[in-house]
């Protein structure tokens, strides 16, 4: 069993000092008491997702993944070389290196130290390794020594070997027990300690922790929507239509000009939504932003350098399935991309081109007030141009990466602006 004990802290590093004393006149104190002031230590980690606000924010900065307080303070480097991905409740952090040679760890915020590496992970561009929601597991592509043949292998926070099956792909990890992973075959559910079940059908997404599993789609002899739990992998028909998106245990089901929301853990709920209408050279899409929230986007395609076919919103809109409410987020002649906060009230919207690549303007959008919009250009100083933004779930905070590392926008002090860190372009950015 491995073990590697590693100081990060922001003090010895140029970047993240930098972060920290930065001032042009525009940077402000972090503002006084509360949650958002401190990273988390000791007492158990922050709150699940939906039940309190956003205590942490991971980023990117150059090479190196941070952690910070949700308002951008005390920010110090957790994977040094890596991209953070943390668990469901920003407790422990999976580090994912651009290399191969440079090993996958397990860094645990509270304790300060990387508790584990997985030297047998296998780079892939299209798959990364994936952590379990409670962080205690992190499933790999790996080959196996004595055969040379791709399996996907579980391990556990030890490093220890908790399952393994052929397999060449992993696509989630829906649950503690729970792997969503592909075969040459197609794409299987797996709960540990059984055996793999593969989906009949196509667009596998991956549902839960609570009633961990995975949904699907069959063509014949009608779209319909399926769920397969991951102990039986028995299949429960979940209606007609098209598989648009999940989000925990919700499921977004297309049909024709509407769509409904159900949940697979309770066959009592169900919502609905009207769809737009939309002319022939555009296209609509839907994607969850919390249990009954969607954002609705009129979408326009393009030839992309690669041979990409490139998607962008034209017009994006939030809806509230239990209030039946729709809100503006964005319109007009610009393409762009839009993050919301859980209650419908701020957000991030950031101009793109055709193929997805920033241009430089972007906006903090209020849904329900338009005397409390800003343009990002009027927060941030000359030539920083927003590259990516993130807005925490309780809809306090911004962060918006600029070629010379990250920026936290609090929308609860008169937008005052910190630079989180500097030192390179930052991205990858999370609340958690």
């Amino acid at each position: 069993m491995r073990r590697a004990s590693i100081s990060l802290l922001c003090a010895a590093l140029a970047a993240c000092a930098a972060g920290e004393t930065e001032d042009d006149g525009r940077l402000r104190p972090p503002p006084p008491g509360g949650e958002a002031d401190a990273l988390v230590g000791g007492g158990g980690g922050p709150p699940p997702p939906g039940a309190g606000d956003a205590t942490l924010l991971f980023f990117r900065v150059g090479q190196d993944g941070f952690a910070a307080s949700a308002a951008g303070t005390e920010a110090r480097v957790i994977c040094p070389g890596a991209r953070p991905v943390p668990d469901d409740e920003g407790g422990r952090v999976l580090c994912v290196p651009d290399a191969e040679g440079t090993p996958l760890m397990l860094y645990d915020l509270a304790a300060g130290i990387v508790i584990e590496a997985y030297p047998e992970w296998r780079l892939t561009a299209d798959r990364p390794p994936r952590l379990s929601p409670d962080g205690g597991k992190v499933a790999v592509r790996a080959r196996r020594a004595e055969d040379g043949m791709d399996v996907v292998r579980v391990y556990d926070d030890g490093g220890n070997v908790v399952g393994e099956v052929p397999g060449f792909e992993v696509l989630a990890f829906p649950g503690p027990e729970t792997v969503l992973f592909e075969t040459a075959q197609g794409t299987s559910v797996w709960a540990l300690g059984a055996d793999p079940v593969a989906l009949p059908g196509s667009a596998a997404q991956a549902v839960g922790p609570d009633a961990a599993g995975a949904v699907y789609q069959v063509a014949a002899p009608a779209a319909k929507v399926f769920y397969a739990d991951g102990v039986s992998g028995a299949p429960r028909d979940l209606g007609e239509g098209t598989l648009l998106a999940t989000y925990r245990r919700r499921v977004l089901i297309e049909q024709g000009a509407s769509a409904r929301l159900v949940d697979v853990g309770d066959p009592r709920f169900e919502a609905s939504l009207t769809l737009p209408t939309v002319p022939f050279d555009r296209q609509r899409s839907a994607r969850l932003e919390d249990t009954d929230a969607v954002l609705v986007e009129v979408q326009s395609f393009a030839s992309c350098p690669g041979g990409v076919r490139g998607r962008a919103a034209l017009e994006t809109t939030w809806r509230d399935t239990i209030e039946d409410e729709t809100l503006t987020v964005a319109t007009g002649d610009t393409t762009h991309r839009a993050h919301v906060d859980r209650a419908g009230n701020w957000a991030v919207v950031l101009d793109v081109d055709v193929c997805g690549a920033p241009v430089g303007t972007g906006r903090i959008v209020h849904l329900r007030d338009d005397s409390k919009t800003r343009e990002l250009r009027d927060l941030l100083a000359e030539g920083e141009t927003p590259r990516s933004g993130a807005i925490s779930r309780d809809g306090r905070f911004v962060a918006i990466g600029v070629l010379d590392g990250v920026r936290v926008i609090d929308l609860a002090s008169d937008y005052a602006v910190r630079a989180a860190a500097a030192g390179g372009a930052g991205g990858d950015l999370t609340f958690r």
